[in-house]
């Protein structure tokens, strides 16, 4: 080979390599900077979707979607989201030091409308401890953001600052429980009666698990010495009528043998409630914030209220509660949706969110009909509903049939509700035992042979 022709391809094969590094570098680079750019947009579509799903209330959707996607995301999302999870399926102590984390850490890294929902779901946690003047520091930090926060949530926070203010120096509510405790229960009509003695007074009061409050007439708090607070709350009945109450703590409550020091009622005047065209009227009824403190409760076919039971604390993460509103799904048409499981309701009615998902459906099957019914707040409404004659639904692996269910083809509520419906006593009636436990949440059928 001669020697000009040897330094010419010397000189071809250096020129290549060198005009070929860069390139392999670049597309390293590149390679590298397009792995990051997915990373972010996964990172991005993941937080996007679970905030969605919180902020609809769609809460077992968000359960499963967190369990599977929690790898995926760095620390300062885990720990945001944990918050969220352990309020919702009953992980208080895991939820405080998440909690302590986050503040120390990644605080200050959140977006408004994430802190916003932080506030919020403190809120949540402090209410479930009873600790109100905690709830309420909780409300007024959430004043900064107010001129970024829609109608609905403004309206609710007014009500808390109303009703924390008012409670903020009341001792947080104190109960001792029994292992293993009963209380029978009574069925007039289609309603769950509770025996509760007040300051040392019986009265029978209705048991409502779909209640977040517990309330009592003006005439018995009068009467059983409550303390009443002048707040100018409201309540919120199933038609949508709203009915204004004042705050009244009662020093002593049995339910059983569990007692119960510094309860909040709601403070409602007799004649809301009820309804006088049907000659029908309470005293008051027992709702989530008295029941959640009990550890677990299991309602049987024959009315027994079972307190602090011992029973299985599997992980089911099957029932949902943020503040004192309960969440549990059931299957219709090859679809899972979040309802309330509502004790004091006598039926089960379902509203416009479920209509809006299965209205060819019903619009086949079902007949419409105008109703006319009342509840708390007084009066009578009529709604134009649709009517199934039978309407077949599952819980897990059986079989719940409900008749003459009724659905609202329309919202009857001011705000809009994040559950597809309530489950009333036509459901509870087809169970031998239904056991709720409250650390961590889950809700347990046992079904009638």
């Amino acid at each position: 080979m001669s020697r000009q022709l040897y330094l010419l391809i010397v000189v071809v094969i250096m020129g290549s390599v060198a005009c070929n590094q860069p390139r392999t570098k670049n597309a390293d680079v590149k390679k590298t900077a397009d792995q990051s750019t997915m990373a972010f947009e996964d990172i991005r579509t993941i937080t996007f979707t679970l905030n969605k799903l919180l902020q609809k209330g769609r809460y077992f959707k968000f359960e499963s979607y967190y369990s599977t996607c929690s790898n995926l995301l760095p620390e300062k999302y885990k720990v945001y989201f944990d918050i969220f999870h352990c309020d919702l399926f009953g992980y208080p102590e895991l939820l405080e030091e998440r909690d302590r984390m986050l503040l120390r850490r990644y605080y200050n890294e959140l977006t408004e409308s994430e802190k916003i929902s932080y506030h919020l779901i403190k809120i949540s946690h402090y209410q479930k401890k009873y600790e109100y003047k905690n709830a309420y520091t909780e409300v007024l930090k959430m004043r900064q953001f107010e001129d970024h926060l829609d109608s609905f949530i403004i309206a609710d926070l007014r009500q808390y600052h109303t009703k924390f203010l008012a409670l903020q120096h009341v001792p947080p509510m104190s109960v001792r429980k029994y292992i293993n405790d009963s209380v029978q229960l009574e069925k007039v009509w289609a309603h769950m009666y509770i025996p509760v003695s007040i300051n040392g007074n019986m009265v029978n009061l209705i048991f409502d698990t779909g209640s977040e409050k517990s309330l009592i007439s003006k005439s018995l708090a009068e009467k059983f010495g409550l303390k009443v607070i002048e707040t100018e709350t409201e309540i919120t009945g199933t038609t949508g009528a709203r009915a204004a109450t004042n705050l009244g703590i009662a020093e002593k409550v049995f339910i059983g043998n569990t007692v119960y020091e510094h309860v909040v009622f709601e403070v409602i005047e007799d004649s809301l409630l009820g309804v006088p065209e049907y000659d029908f009227y309470f005293d008051g009824l027992v709702g989530f914030n008295l029941l959640y403190p009990l550890g677990s409760i299991a309602l049987t076919a024959d009315g027994l209220l079972k307190i602090n039971a011992s029973s299985s604390h599997d992980q089911l993460n099957n029932l949902a509660i943020r503040h004192f509103s309960n969440r549990v799904s059931i299957s219709f048409q090859d679809k899972t949706i979040p309802v309330k499981f509502d004790t004091g309701a006598y039926m089960s009615i379902f509203n416009k969110h479920f209509y809006e998902l299965y209205r060819t459906v019903l619009c086949e099957t079902g007949t419409p009909k105008s109703f006319e019914y009342g509840g708390i707040g007084g009066g009578r409404t009529v709604f134009n509903m649709i009517l199934l004659d039978t309407m077949a639904c599952a819980v897990y692996n059986d079989s719940v049939f409900l008749k003459d269910t009724r659905i609202h083809s329309k919202y009857i509520h001011a705000d809009t509700v994040t559950y597809f419906g309530l489950l009333g006593m036509d459901f509870v009636d087809q169970f031998h035992e239904i056991t709720m436990n409250f650390n961590p949440h889950s809700i347990q059928y046992k079904i009638r042979n």
